[in-house]
């Protein structure tokens, strides 16, 4: 597996000629036990080990002290250090991250068993910093008590807690400040801060992940790099009052300009069978039969022309979603097809002995069906 140590940015050619010639080197050091430094363009960081778990089958590492080092150039994000961890012997390297207004890092590995030992590597190095090393399972002796900044921070982290009530599914209409067709808006906000979302606007849909802080009322659009329209960076502020998730949100683009719009969104509410038709059912198999209804859903939305991606957001999505979790899958109900959906999809579909697809068609759905129920 490629190691993800390499961070681009543009920087210029005066700079460059003046780091050749002072030739300073990245410094990096081991602390007490769970903890450790580096600096990087001039700026010190003292980080240290929150913990491991298993997520879905995958290791979850937190590492904490970055602050608010998330920096965004020329439409790029950087990290500024990646971690490994040892299991049973293998280093294994992380391979997604997210961050957090806390100033804490999770990254994901694939493996389902907690670490021996963690390790960060700061970007511009290659000897990384051991930050716990112990029997998997164990507490980091630098993360539980950690430095009084340390405890400052996750105090903070606590004051940044988002409302209760902002945690869920929402959908609403924005208005473009400057004139145009309306918006339709929906987004999943996840009780760490961070969600996707789904702006439709006449024939164009774009679905891309965020992460939303209760520091500022404010939050970010991870945009990649490589987007169809060339947004460089999308942002703004949140407003919460009565049960209203107000949005002011604006786009930019790297020609230059910007596209700035407003949103209301309402809560949607999951909805309640009533206790009196609640009736026990045996277990049944897989569906089997074209009489199927989230079957019907999904194959008539297909055949009348529409193709099932990342970002789709409707009743045949929700139907999908239906159909995944009859097959042994856990995805979230939402009607939105986003990470956790394709991820489903994608084990199906190896599962059934198909080429996994971001996207699905008529012919690919029946395929798979077919293939499952044999």
């Amino acid at each position: 597996m490629m190691k993800k140590r390499v961070v681009k940015a543009i920087v210029p050619l005066l700079v460059i000629l003046a780091f050749l010639f002072s030739a300073v080197p990245v410094m990096a050091e081991e602390e007490e036990d769970g903890t450790g430094v580096f600096t990087f363009e001039d700026t010190e960081y003292h980080v240290y080990y929150v913990g491991s778990e298993i997520v879905d089958s995958e290791l979850n590492v937190s590492i904490g002290g970055f602050g608010s080092t998330l920096q965004i150039r020329n439409g790029k994000i950087m990290i500024v250090a990646w971690a490994s961890a040892v299991v049973d012997g293998v280093e294994i390297d992380s391979y997604q991250v997210s961050t957090s207004s806390d100033g804490i890092y999770t990254y994901l590995l694939e493996t389902d068993q907690l670490p021996e030992k963690v390790l960060l590597y700061p970007v511009e190095q290659d000897e990384p910093i051991v930050l716990w090393e112990g029997e998997p399972g164990t507490a980091p002796a630098g993360s539980a008590g950690g430095s009084e900044e340390q405890e400052e921070e996750t105090g903070d982290a606590a004051d940044a807690a988002l409302p209760a009530e902002m945690i869920g599914a929402w959908h609403g209409t924005g208005t473009p400040k400057n004139g145009g067709p309306s918006i339709d808006l929906s987004a999943v906000i996840e009780a760490d801060g961070t969600g996707e979302y789904v702006f439709i606007q006449d024939d164009y849909t774009e679905s891309y992940p965020f992460t939303i802080s209760n520091e500022d009322n404010r939050f970010s659009v991870d945009i990649p790099e490589d987007n169809y329209l060339g947004i460089s960076a999308c942002g703004g502020t949140w407003e919460y009052t009565d049960g209203i998730l107000k949005l002011d949100i604006t786009t930019e683009f790297a020609g230059g300009g910007s596209y700035s719009y407003t949103a209301e969104c309402e809560k949607e509410e999951a909805e309640e069978q009533p206790a009196e038709d609640a009736v026990e059912e045996p277990e049944e198999e897989a569906p089997a039969a074209e009489d199927n209804e989230p079957y019907d859903i999904v194959l008539r939305t297909l055949q009348d022309g529409e193709i099932l991606e990342k970002g789709f957001a409707g009743e045949a999505a929700g139907a999908l979603q239906e159909l995944l979790g009859v097959f042994g899958e856990d995805v979230p109900a939402d009607g939105i097809i986003g990470q956790a959906t394709m991820k489903a999809l994608h084990l199906l579909q190896e599962e059934a002995g198909l080429d996994m697809s971001d996207v699905l068609d008529a012919e690919g759905f029946e395929q798979l069906m077919d293939s499952l129920r044999n």
